[in-house]
């Protein structure tokens, strides 16, 4: 038991700096204190400004109940607030905006260098990727503790989409939800259940999420597994570069089956998901059959007679063409595998999918709308820094389906 536990320490220490011994929380600066008026215009003009960047807000929300929730939470403010006590007031109507692309956002840790060694993470079981460990408290408070603690607080349709926020936002939540609002120690236990408690540096704590995974080709027989994790713009080149080398693969096992596993995939840009869909087939790809659009100075060019601030529900359905040659295009039985993290852009890519005939799609279904909500701007408010989001579209599949509901998968078990 103790070389085990010398052990669990030795592993820590690879992955973080020690802190200094846990000292006692200092009082809130000058400088972090808010008062309630400044916050309360913070939340006026969220408000406002959702509403008219937003094409149509009801498409998601219950404006009767947000209206009483805003009201109620502007009466509750009291004089003078801490910023995570300001952001925690606000960010309770965060759920009832039921749209991830809608919303409060968590502030970053934006002072945590790159060089910090990155600990893997994924919500529900927290873990330090290669090392046979699980993070099962932070300052002694359960993991379960604190992520029952932020899931009212955090933007998206359902409580599945909410905890992929904590993953992905997991180091600036902590230091909203955390009393003293520091990282001071992680607890960490192995697969046989000791557990350690250590100092760590707040400072050099990292942490990557699930969404950072890697894209991998397998095989099983005459079946080809492609995991595609993320539709990030900043991974186009590796993606690109990806797709070469696992279609080669591919087309070399003559793989009779593919399944296409973007369950963990929380979306991005549709430039990656087109190159991914180009492999698939080489007709004509049409991800929408309408838009409602929010006019702004962005898109007002590309409807003639617009004014800004107009809302216009307009059919568009402009095909996407995929090159007429591409080496080792596959044209054998395509199945797409989701889940309930898979969202955004890798919604609307399974959704074209499924409407043009490409491929079955199996899995658990997502748990967000087929229609997404797109193109997201966001707005720094004043008097907090606080930044919120909102869309300016509501796209509606191709298949001209123009309702809330989820993707409908096929009755299949999922490899």
């Amino acid at each position: 038991m103790h070389s085990l536990r010398t052990y669990l320490k030795a592993v820590a220490a690879m992955c973080l700096s020690a802190a200094q011994p846990v000292l006692a929380q200092e009082p809130v600066s000058s400088e972090e204190v808010l008062t309630g008026e400044e916050v309360r215009q913070d939340l006026a003009t969220w408000m406002e400004w959702t509403r008219s960047t937003h094409p149509d807000l009801s498409y998601s929300v219950n404006l009767e109940t947000l209206d009483m929730a805003v009201a109620k939470a502007t009466q509750s403010l009291p004089d003078t607030l801490s910023r995570p006590h300001a952001w925690k007031a606000l960010a309770t109507l965060n759920p009832l905006l039921n749209d991830a692309h809608v919303g409060l956002l968590v502030p970053p840790a934006s002072d945590v260098p790159d060089s910090a060694p990155p600990i893997p993470i994924s919500a529900g079981s927290t873990g330090t990727g290669a090392t046979p460990l699980e993070i099962i408290a932070f300052n002694s408070v359960p993991w379960a503790e604190l992520a029952e603690t932020a899931m009212p607080l955090l933007r998206g349709e359902n409580d599945a989409l909410r905890r992929f926020i904590i993953e992905l936002r997991l180091h600036g939540l902590l230091r909203l939800i955390l009393p003293g609002g520091e990282v001071k120690t992680m607890t960490l236990s192995s697969a046989s259940g000791m557990s350690v408690e250590i100092p760590v540096d707040a400072s050099r704590l990292r942490f990557v999420s699930g969404q950072a995974g890697d894209y991998a080709i397998s095989f099983e027989g005459s079946t080809a597994l492609l995991s595609v994790p993320s539709f990030s713009r900043e991974r186009e080149e590796e993606f690109t570069a990806f797709l070469e080398r696992a279609f080669a693969a591919i087309a070399d096992k003559r793989s009779q089956r593919l399944i296409i596993d973007i369950s963990q995939n929380g979306g991005g840009a549709h430039d990656l998901s087109d190159k991914l869909m180009a492999y698939l087939t080489n007709q004509p790809c049409t991800a929408s059959s309408a838009i409602t659009a929010r006019i702004t100075p962005e898109n007002q060019g590309l409807v003639p007679g617009s004014e800004l601030g107009d809302v216009l529900t307009l059919p568009f359905a402009e095909p996407v063409i995929p090159p007429k040659e591409l080496a080792n295009r596959y044209s054998g039985e395509v199945l797409i595998k989701t889940g309930s993290k898979t969202y955004s852009q890798a919604i609307v890519f399974a959704a074209t999918a499924q409407d043009i005939g490409v491929a079955k799609l199996i899995g658990e279904p997502p748990q967000a709308p087929a229609n997404q909500t797109g193109q997201v701007q966001t707005f720094t408010l004043p008097n907090t820094g606080f930044v919120v989001r909102a869309p300016i579209y509501i796209i509606y599949r191709g298949s001209g389906d123009r309702s809330r509901d989820a993707l409908k998968t096929e009755n299949m078990v999922a490899p």
